[in-house]
């Protein structure tokens, strides 16, 4: 399993090289997170979505008419954020950061054609864990922080689901918008819960068409 990002860098590296490639794109924003049925950790929790930043890089593959594959890579933020109380602690207000390399293999499907292009964009992800921390403040402790990356397992995957908007703004220049649904299927906790990411992207950002 840790050798999976590995092989799977090196086969979208080789995708960037390939000469049927159409475009390439870049795009950052905000990630919209959260975590399923985390309630089992402590009980009496209430849990709320957290934002963070997510950047991509990615490139467009022509398939066949308005189909193409679009390998990529992004950094992203997930986590959540939870409150809850304790007779010992007092009210405690808690964040969890998880930060994963993902590598997203998508097919795109261009529904209209309107002067801008409009998309559905879906596929699986793997995702890679790079770094963990909770941030809290309690009542009694105040302010505290740790690592906890051993409380998750090294990777994720999801299934992503959403649309695309791309919008000519210069020669071989688009304007690029994107806005998709995650739905992680592995349970990421390293204990006893049946945590799975929830994630929403909105990004904007260019592509570059390659091909004339």
């Amino acid at each position: 399993m840790k050798q999976t990002p590995i092989i799977i860098a090196i086969i979208l590296v080789s995708a960037l090289s390939l000469h049927s490639q159409e475009s390439f794109d870049l795009q950052g924003g905000l990630n919209i997170a959260n975590l399923s049925d985390p309630g089992n950790l402590i009980e009496g929790g209430v849990w709320y979505s957290r934002l963070g930043f997510v950047t991509s890089a990615s490139t467009n593959i022509y398939l066949t008419s308005g189909w193409f594959i679009s390998p990529g890579f992004r950094f992203v933020q997930k986590g959540t954020k939870s409150e809850w109380s304790s007779v010992s602690i007092g009210q405690v207000n808690a964040t969890v950061t998880n930060t994963y390399l993902e590598l997203p293999v998508y097919l795109q499907w261009e529904i209209v054609n309107f002067g801008s292009k409009l998309f559905v964009v879906g596929g699986p992800t793997y995702s890679y864990l790079l770094r963990s921390r909770m941030e809290g403040t309690s009542e009694r402790y105040g302010y505290s922080s740790r690592d906890s990356k051993d409380d998750y397992k090294s990777y994720d995957a999801s299934i992503d689901l959403g649309l695309s908007i791309r919008s000519p703004i210069a020669d071989n220049i688009q304007f690029l918008a994107t806005t998709f649904y995650s739905f992680g299927f592995i349970k990421i906790s390293s204990r006893e819960s049946n945590e799975q990411s929830r994630d929403v992207r909105l990004m904007i950002g260019i592509s570059y068409s390659i091909s004339q």
